[in-house]
């Protein structure tokens, strides 16, 4: 919801600033929430590695640094190489960060949906068995 409206006023109103804004909003809580599951699993007992959660966040925000610091200097100096290697960096660990994400969210979905059907299987099983006489 709100990715789309702000890729509303963007196209609208040309506010690039607005849609930049939100979309790092949007990730940002994407990300905090997916570390935040993988902290509350681990603290319920399931065992989940969350080296490829660090791996993903930690380039996506290298790669903003990256953004950043190309973006300040190409206002105020004229394009030079290393802007342009800047950006071709960023567009590298942009591509590389959602591979680790996913690998993390893969896991993480893995291991708390096999524990959920793991108890559903226990409280069903307890609930089907038929009485003793």
């Amino acid at each position: 919801m709100g990715s789309g409206f702000s890729f509303y006023v963007y196209l609208k109103w040309r506010m690039y600033k607005i849609f930049l804004d939100w979309f790092s909003i949007l990730i940002t809580a994407g990300v905090l929430v997916g570390l935040w599951s993988g902290w509350r699993a681990t603290k319920r007992g399931v065992k989940v590695d969350l080296t490829n959660g660090f791996i993903g966040s930690g380039s996506l925000v290298f790669a903003k640094m990256l953004w950043e610091i190309e973006t300040n200097l190409c206002d105020r100096e004229s394009p030079v190489w290393y802007l342009w290697a800047l950006h071709s960096v960023w567009h590298l660990i942009v591509c590389w960060s959602p591979y680790f994400w996913f690998l993390y969210l893969h896991e993480l979905h893995r291991k708390t949906d096999g524990e959920r059907k793991s108890k559903a299987t226990v409280v069903s099983g307890s609930a089907l068995k038929p009485k003793q006489c």
